[in-house]
C-alpha cells in the first residue's frame, strides 16, 4: 500500500513536467499578456522540441519541469518562489528516479533543458534591453 502511494505521488510530481501543464502556464502568460516570459516559454518549447527531433532518448518531463522552474522563477523575481519551485524540481527528479526512468536520460533531460534555457533567457533580455520590453 505505501509503495503504490509513493508511485502516486510521484506521478504527480512528474506530471508538473507534462505537455499539458506546459500549455497551461502558456496559456496564462498569454492572458494578460506577459510578452517576455510567453516569449521565453515558447523560445524554450521550440528549442526542446528540435532536440527531441534527434534525440529521443531523455527525460522529456524533467527537461520541461526545469525549463518551468527557471522561466516561472524570473517571472516572479522572487526568492520564496524560486526556493519553493527548486524545491519542487528536486522532488520531480526523485520522483523520476522512484519511478525508475533512466538516471541518464534524467541527466541528458536537465543538460537539454539548460541548452533550450540559455537562448530563451537571451532572447528576453535582448528585447527587454533594445526595445524595452518588460512583463510589467
Amino acid at each position: 500500500m505505501k509503495k503504490e502511494w509513493l508511485k502516486n505521488i510521484s506521478r504527480d510530481l512528474l506530471s508538473l513536467g507534462s505537455i499539458v501543464f506546459y500549455i497551461l502556464v502558456v496559456g496564462r502568460a498569454m492572458i494578460y499578456p506577459y510578452y517576455l516570459f510567453l516569449t521565453e516559454l515558447l523560445v524554450a518549447a521550440i528549442l526542446l522540441f528540435a532536440i527531441y527531433l534527434y534525440i529521443k532518448e531523455f527525460d522529456t518531463y524533467t527537461a520541461r519541469a526545469l525549463i518551468l522552474t527557471v522561466l516561472t522563477s524570473h517571472f516572479y523575481e522572487s526568492f520564496t518562489f524560486s526556493l519553493f519551485a527548486a524545491s519542487a524540481f528536486i522532488l520531480i527528479v526523485v520522483s523520476s528516479v522512484y519511478i525508475g526512468n533512466d538516471k541518464k536520460e534524467i541527466t541528458k533531460g536537465i543538460i537539454f533543458a539548460v541548452i533550450s534555457l540559455i537562448p530563451a533567457l537571451g532572447i528576453s533580455f535582448y528585447l527587454s534591453a533594445k526595445y524595452g520590453i518588460s512583463n510589467y
